[in-house]
């Protein structure tokens, strides 16, 4: 497992490190690839190579850890479950661009029907791998979703064990463009402080605005 995790992370990083024009390819409804049909963390193909790879929500309920502004954030749960809910044989297009932030590459989706709906970003590193999924409603971002594993060593080092390392789950709520509601599994869902908000809110929208940005760029 050790050796198929890190050629995985090589033919990523060699590929999205080379020379040629970052590639983006327009994928319709008769020939998408669903690579989250699997149970998350179960071998995956990506690239032609088994790896495991986190999972996309799809079909899923955003979960309520208690009555903290229930009724305010309704309408951004019915509009998550909605999207979420969509097949990818389901999306008129899809796509999809490599996106190099990080050591060992990573590859960003913009899913549309009619309009920009959806964005999923998967950055993979050595000492960590990340999925990040953004959800639009009124062509404003309403719902993030990120989930990620810091490995406690590297992928190359002997010691590595991926079953060792714990998923982190963290759900972000906006209304009007303002993060309101913040949940994390590592807590018991209690509000964050406002500062700390504000922060997070900068870091999410300024991410946000740059994929955006690098939808419409060559």
């Amino acid at each position: 497992m050790k050796l198929i995790l890190m050629a995985m992370f090589i033919l990523l990083g060699c590929n999205l490190n080379s020379n040629k024009k970052i590639s983006e390819v327009t994928v319709l409804k008769d020939n998408i690839s669903n690579v989250n049909d699997s149970i998350d963390n179960v071998l995956t193909k990506v690239n032609g190579i088994d790896t495991i790879v986190l999972k996309e929500l799809y079909n899923k309920v955003d979960i309520e850890y208690n009555d903290y502004l229930k009724e305010n954030l309704k309408l951004v749960r019915v509009n998550f479950k909605r999207i979420n809910s969509i097949s990818n044989k389901n999306w008129k297009s899809i796509i999809q661009k490599d996106y190099n932030i990080s050591s060992e590459g990573g590859v960003v989706s913009y899913y549309s029907n009619e309009k920009l709906e959806k964005i999923t970003v998967r950055n993979f590193a050595e000492t960590n791998q990340k999925l990040t999924e953004y959800y639009l409603l009124d062509d404003k971002l309403s719902f993030v979703f990120e989930k990620w594993i810091d490995y406690e060593y590297p992928i190359y080092d002997e010691t590595f064990s991926e079953s060792e390392n714990e998923i982190v789950e963290q759900r972000s709520y906006f209304i009007k463009s303002k993060l309101v509601h913040q949940v994390n599994n590592q807590d018991c869902g209690s509000p964050f402080a406002s500062d700390y908000l504000k922060e997070e809110e900068k870091r999410i929208i300024n991410e946000f605005s740059t994929l955006i940005k690098y939808k419409n760029s060559n």
